[in-house]
């Protein structure tokens, strides 16, 4: 249930925090706040997922997540 998505939503947060660099960690946090319904704060993690690794695997999925958030 979303308490178990706001629990992960937490430590991935954290990890941000920890390592402001890992579009893995901004990626997650999408991932939650999209489950979350939070679409606006999800559009900001993966847009920091693409401005900090644009040629990975994480901005290729966090583009097509934007474009489904729009």
């Amino acid at each position: 249930g979303s308490k178990g998505y706001r629990a992960a939503l937490g430590r991935y947060e954290d990890a941000t925090k920890y390592d402001p660099n890992s579009a893995e960690a901004f990626f997650k946090v999408g991932e939650v706040e999209e489950k979350l319904n939070n679409k606006d704060s999800a559009k900001i993690a993966f847009a920091r997922v693409i401005k900090l690794a644009p040629d990975s695997k994480f901005a290729k999925e966090a583009k097509k997540k934007l474009a489904s958030l729009t």
